[in-house]
């Protein structure tokens, strides 16, 4: 819940500190900081579900491709219809889920520290940083500086010499 919605509780909890005998600055940054690394906690846990369900999609997807060739297509088309306010079930994205599940298991996702940035930011390191460890420490660190995409991109470039940097287009 963003700390404009908290409203009354905030208040309240700020006149519980002040009873406390707190002054009302150190009571209010106090909440403020529990507020701010709580909605750390809980935006680290919906990511890892996405995470899960993301896997399970491409773990879906790989099984079913074998039985029936344009399964993406229709899972992509079923799941536009069922959420059309989604943009991230487009073939593309369903493509880049099964790549990801046949790159992790389930047991490793909460420890790989991909939990810690956005999907478009795992697509990045799954397709340019071969190794899970690096792709690790990079999301970590992606993480603690509050990286955009494009950063995260002139990190894992600075990370290979010249013969091996990925080209700038080859972006999935």
């Amino acid at each position: 819940m963003p700390l404009s919605d908290i409203g009354r509780p905030l208040a309240f909890l700020v006149l519980l500190a002040v009873m406390a005998g707190k002054p009302t600055a150190t009571a209010i940054e106090e909440i403020t900081q529990a507020a701010l690394a709580s909605e750390e906690r809980i935006g680290t846990h919906i990511r890892l579900e996405h995470l899960r369900l993301y896997r399970y999609i491409g773990e879906s997807v790989l099984i079913n491709q074998h039985i029936e060739p344009h399964f993406s297509q229709n899972l992509s088309t079923a799941l536009a219809k069922t959420l059309p306010q989604s943009k991230s079930f487009s073939r593309k994205s369903l493509n880049n889920m099964a790549l990801f599940a046949a790159e992790y298991r389930e047991d490793e996702l909460e420890h790989s520290g991909l939990n810690l940035v956005s999907w478009g930011h795992v697509v990045l390191l799954i397709h340019l940083v071969p190794n899970k460890n690096a792709r690790a420490i990079l999301a970590k660190k992606s993480a603690t500086n509050n990286w955009d995409a494009g950063q995260l991109w002139a990190e894992i470039n600075k990370s290979f010499d010249e013969s091996k940097r990925p080209p700038k287009n080859s972006f999935p």
